[in-house]
């Protein structure tokens, strides 16, 4: 009875295949399980000279998780595009904004500099008018 629940058991059991990984020194990195708690018996690469290597630290990921971790990575590929596709738009919005303020603004200075040419106009015009009623006043005053 024990030998079934035994074959049944190896039966649910997956074979594992590792490739070989390099680290950054050239050498074989090391397999070894995280004791962390985070990360419980998780197994990673990590360069065979720890710590003093070349730092290389990569997690193991199973063979039929690989093909959902590129789909991801494809996914994640297309966002930063489209992320990138509208940072440029932006860019150039950006730009066309700074241009149209520099055109308000001098706009700006143009008109101002108009009325107060108008302005200083009109203040001779009000002279003037003062002016034309006191003679017409004296005019009048002396007949």
């Amino acid at each position: 009875m024990s030998m079934s629940s035994t074959n049944a058991s190896m039966d649910n059991m997956r074979e594992v295949r590792f490739e070989n990984r390099y680290c950054r020194c050239g050498r074989k990195a090391m397999l070894k399980i995280s004791m962390s708690t985070d990360n419980p018996n998780c197994l990673y690469f990590v360069c065979c000279n720890y710590p003093n290597g070349c730092n290389f630290y990569q997690w193991w990921i199973p063979p039929d998780m690989q093909h959902n971790l590129k789909v991801v990575e494809n996914d994640i590929d297309e966002e930063r595009m489209e992320v990138l596709s509208t940072l440029r738009e932006v860019i150039i919005v950006n730009g066309e904004l700074k241009d149209m303020t520099m055109k308000s603004r001098k706009q700006y200075r143009d008109m101002a500099m108009v009325v107060e040419r108008v302005g200083q106009k009109l203040n001779y015009a009000f002279v003037f008018i003062v002016l034309l009623l006191v003679v017409v006043v004296i005019v009048v005053y002396l007949k």
